[in-house]
């Protein structure tokens, strides 16, 4: 299943001006305490001069040993979570005095920058006095930049080296961090300054003005000097002031009042650090906000147990963990399935292209390699009843041939292709064959019947109140399979359901329904009177195209979404549908051994069960050697990924790790726990967010199991009967319906048309989940019965070797592949695939930062969910954004833009915003308007339909994004007249198209 994507404009795009880029951190959403703390001075330090000790002592009462009081503080800016230190201003001032105490110079630095500011003062009057053509002719007049100029736009990363090396003059690789101070003069006492910002570099400090980025190395160079009101000086680190013991969970640490990025991670336990400054005037308020108080003797009190959790996600406490000693990056790839092992290949081939040193390591639970892609070679034999005969106990097909890189890896593997004829000869009891042309026009009879519901469905006014609303629909076929297998007499199961119904939640409430229930209000409301007068193998002939859906995505039509079932098959490859001869097992072996060519760098670890993913974890961090002199930053290695297992508490450590564990596995992680289910399920650390549990509750999870049977004989061979080229035969004696259809396997893939006899039945849904309840003679029974009862006056013998699958109650799969139920749309792959770290999902996210957990997996592509190939098409993709994170720029590319969100999120977060399109103010998604979406840029949400977006020559549209909507809706105001430009667009009729949508390449 696909998603859509939008093909680039031709039309001229306008460029936009950028905000600054220090002006969004001014609205803070939400401050939490993560840790408090205590600020002491030195005790009896011989180098501190009388007078620091003197200033030291008049800060605190003459107490020379403690400061005054501190916290690590978070803060949420724009959905972006940022870490900090607050301290109060006694600390501040002690810090301020011991600063420099520890240089060489041994600088008292409030003061020289008191003495910088007098002179700079005198130097302003003698210019004024002697007007502005001395300053011209001294060369030395500044512009007057200032913190709330726009600034330039971003350089490309390519040109920041080439600006630096070239205009400022300096080697970018040897570059210091450089201290954005604010000098503040209280009424009384001696002034003091206070840390506003450290930057990386002297571009970063100057926001991309290179003339500024010029005079702020120049006063730099000089030791220190103001520009534009703040002063700047190289990074000087101290170790003077010290951070007590905090509930005796930490040992004595260097606290320091300026830390670059890197040594605050290295030091403390928080991720990224943004400087929060303490201000005198609203001190009060900003303790209230902190859950802070003053206690008497001037100090800060906590009034009650900070937070632990905040929305979801856990905060962790205690020191830094030391990573293990390496010099390349490791990425953690959780699950061999085809998945994995695609994304493990593209990691070197992308690795060696930008020659990173990588190693992967590739953990897998099972004792193979292949997850849900296994072709067993042992069962069954070929016709010489000696050698084996393979058959895919999973995935059997290659769906298109064109283009579809899964064809043109089988065929590097050597494998044969084999195209079966996809034509189905239906037969009833005793053989008797169903009149072709009855068959073909029950076909078209049940596709009308579909069109008709789905145009219904599609007409209504979507997100309507109505009383009428069914989306109750099983979401995990599996659940149901490791329950309680008891029989009660009458055949029924006798406590859990074959079929676990749960309603969407509230903010994913639509007009959508299931296939099923729109099917029946169509019939009642355009075929009534045709429907009642079928007979009794018509209405078998209907059933059997019923399950023919039903095996596409191992789900009932009562559980699969009218509106989104097919919403993939416009992005399906072309050509022959084949299958592997040698089986899928030859494909994943073939992309193992390759791997391997990789030597010491690559390690793959069978029996290794996940118990535990930990995605931000607080280590000790080192530089990628081999950034040192190149142009591109990289991020800094660390253990910040741990996988731990099952088994005796294994562990590996990673920079990045890659979770390619199949949906059921996820859905089991964050489902409630079953009394009746002994399994251990894999947890993550910290949660995942909300947007990323709400999307796995919701999507569906299929099952499709086999029945393989190997004869003596293959009776059903019959020239009067089948055609020579004829592999497929449909069930419609009424009997066992759920056996729809038998697949002569032996003949297809057998050598000269003649192979061994074996057949294969296919099991979907509720059926599935009642075949594997039921003992595997009973189900060999069952299947036999509907054979005999097809071949009725013939001898049927019985199978001489059988196989039956078993993928609801696999530990490593917990089901098949994924479907839309009613209340899950294809916008929900967007968030089974985005990245994640610590301060939530990437989605939400907003400026660069680094991801650390990455998905992949059939379920996580909108364009081929529930195929081979589109599993490892995710893989593929994932390694691209694994490299990326790589790079400590990585994500920049993103800024600026308004970000696409799925709608579900948006109504969670927005649950009273009325769901009118700020374009055309019509309600939901339309056929005319397209698909309703939703975008982010900063804090700010808008809505708008996919047409609407597309069509407007307000909004600019380039290469499937957007960089002006929020604006213009935010200026055209909510109540503003419809779009106009709709009625000039030449607009898709029929089902929805949402080509805003971002999906893989194909």
């Amino acid at each position: 299943m696909n998603n859509k994507h939008l093909t680039p404009s031709t039309r001229k795009k306008r460029s936009t001006a950028t905000r600054g880029t220090l002006k969004r951190f001014n609205n803070i959403d939400d401050v939490k305490v993560e840790i408090p703390f205590k600020l002491s001075a030195p005790q009896n330090d011989a180098t501190l001069s009388a007078q620091i000790k003197a200033e030291l002592g008049n800060i605190k009462g003459g107490n020379d040993t403690e400061t005054g009081d501190g916290c690590y503080v978070s803060a949420t800016v724009h959905n972006r979570r940022y870490y900090g230190v607050l301290v109060d201003q006694a600390s501040l001032r002690a810090a301020s005095v011991l600063h420099f105490h520890d240089e060489a110079e041994a600088l008292d630095l409030n003061k020289r920058i008191k003495l910088k500011q007098i002179s700079n003062e005198e130097s302003q009057k003698k210019d004024q006095e002697f007007g502005e053509g001395s300053e011209e002719q001294s060369g030395e007049k500044r512009p007057p930049f200032h913190l709330d100029d726009n600034p330039k736009p971003k350089r490309a990363k390519n040109e920041r080296s080439y600006a630096l090396t070239n205009v400022v003059g300096l080697d970018a690789c040897n570059l210091r961090p450089i201290q954005k101070l604010r000098y503040v003069e209280p009424n009384s006492g001696p002034g003091y300054r206070i840390l506003v910002a450290t930057y990386v570099d002297v571009l970063a400090a100057a926001e991309d003005h290179l003339e500024k980025a010029s005079i702020i190395e120049a006063a730099c160079q000089s030791g220190g000097d103001f520009v534009s009101g703040f002063y700047y000086q190289y990074e000087a680190l101290s170790n003077t002031l010290k951070c007590a013991k905090v509930h005796d969970k930490r040992s004595d640490v260097g606290f320091r009042t300026s830390m670059g990025l890197q040594s605050f991670l290295r030091d403390t336990e928080l991720p990224e650090c943004f400087p929060l400054s303490n201000l005198e005037g609203g001190q009060n308020k900003v303790l209230n906000m902190l859950n802070f108080k003053k206690s008497n003797k001037g100090g800060l009190i906590i009034k009650a147990e900070y937070p632990k959790e905040s929305g979801g996600e856990k905060i962790h406490h205690g020191t830094a963990i030391n990573m293990e000693p390496r010099d390349s990056f490791r990425v953690g790839v959780v699950g061999a399935g085809i998945a994995g092992l695609a994304c493990a290949v593209e990691l070197f081939r992308l690795a060696a292209l930008e020659q990173i040193d990588l190693e992967v390591v590739l953990l897998e639970g099972r004792s193979r390699v292949g997850g849900r892609l296994w072709t067993d070679e042992t069962t069954f034999t070929s016709g010489d009843e000696k050698s084996p005969f393979p058959v895919d106990l999973g995935a059997s097909w290659i769906h298109g041939i064109d283009h579809n890189p899964l064809a043109a890896l089988a065929k590097k593997a050597g494998i044969d292709f084999v195209t079966a004829s996809e034509e189905v000869k239906m037969l009833g009891p005793n053989m008797e064959q169903v009149d072709q042309e009855r068959d073909e026009r029950m076909g078209k009879f049940f596709d009308d019947i579909l069109d008709k519901a789905a145009d219904d469905v599609w007409d209504k006014e979507d997100y309507a109140s109505t009383e009428l609303r069914s989306q109750d629909a099983v979401r995990w076929y599996a659940m149901a399979c490791n329950a309680d297998t008891n029989l009660a007499s009458n055949g029924t199961h006798s406590r859990t359901p074959l079929r676990n119904i749960t309603d969407a939640p509230k903010h994913r409430h639509s007009s959508d329904v299931s296939i099923d229930h729109a099917m029946g209000n169509a019939i009642a409301k355009h075929k009534k009177r045709e429907f009642s007068r079928l007979s009794d193998v018509e209405n078998s002939l209907l059933l059997w195209n019923t399950k023919n859906v039903e095996y596409a995505l191992g789900a009932n039509i009562c559980d699969l979404s009218m509106k989104f079932w097919d919403s993939d098959d416009r992005h399906a490859f072309e050509g022959d549908h084949v299958l592997l001869k040698q089986g899928y097992s030859a494909v994943t072996k073939y992309l193992l051994k390759s791997l391997e060519e990789n030597g010491d760098k690559f390690k793959c670890v069978l029996d290794f069960p996940v118990h535990k993913i930990q995605y931000a974890r607080k280590t000790t961090c080192r530089p990628y050697v081999k950034s040192i002199g190149k142009r591109i930053r990289y991020t800094e290695l660390s253990d910040t990924c741990c996988v731990t297992s099952r088994v005796h508490d294994q562990k590996y450590n990673f920079d990045f790790a890659v979770c390619t564990l199949p949906l059921g596995i996820l859905k089991e992680s964050v489902a409630k726990p079953q009394p009746s289910v002994s399994t251990t399920p894999v947890s993550f650390e910290p949660p995942l967010p909300s947007s990323k549990i709400d999307a796995i509750e919701n999507v569906g999870f299929g099952l499709l199991n086999k029945v393989y049977l190997q004869f003596p004989v293959a009776f059903w061979r019959i020239k009067s009967v089948f055609e020579n080229d004829q592999t497929l035969f449909g069930n419609a004696t009424g009997l066992n319906p759920h056996h729809y259809m038998f697949f002569d396997v032996g003949k297809s893939l057998g050598s000269n048309g003649d192979g061994p006899p074996v057949l294969m039945t296919l099991i979907s849904g509720a059926e599935a989940v009642k075949a594997e309840r039921m003992p595997e003679a009973d189900l060999i029974m069952e299947v036999m019965a509907t054979l005999r009862k097809i071949f009725s006056s013939i001898s049927v013998p019985n199978p001489v070797a059988s196989k039956s699958t078993k993928w609801g109650s696999d530990s490593f799969s917990r089901g098949c592949y994924t479907f839309l139920p009613p209340g899950a749309s294809d916008q929900d792959f967007q968030i089974l695939q985005s990245p994640i770290n610590e301060n939530g999902d990437s989605l939400l996210l907003e400026g660069n930062e680094t991801m650390r957990l990455f998905w992949a997996g059939e379920h996580t592509t909108a364009l081929h969910p529930s195929m081979a190939h589109g599993a490892m098409l995710s893989g593929i993709r994932a390694a691209g954004e694994v490299l990326n994170a790589m790079r400590a720029d990585g994500s920049a590319e993103q800024m600026g833009m308004d970000k696409l969100i799925p709608l579900a999120v948006f109504r969670r977060k927005n649950p009273d915003i009325p769901l009118n399109c700020g374009l055309c103010h019509r309600v939901g998604s339309r056929v005319r308007e397209g698909s309703l979406l939703a975008f982010q840029r900063g804090a700010r949400q808008v809505l708008t339909h996919n047409n609407c977006a597309e069509y407007s020559p307000e909004v600019e549209v380039k290469n499937g994004k957007v960089s002006t909507l929020c604006g213009i809706v935010n200026e055209m105001g909510f109540y503003t007249q419809p779009c106009k430009s709709l009625l000039f667009s030449p607009l898709n009729s029929g089902k929805m198209s949402s080509k805003l949508l971002i999906g893989e390449s194909k």
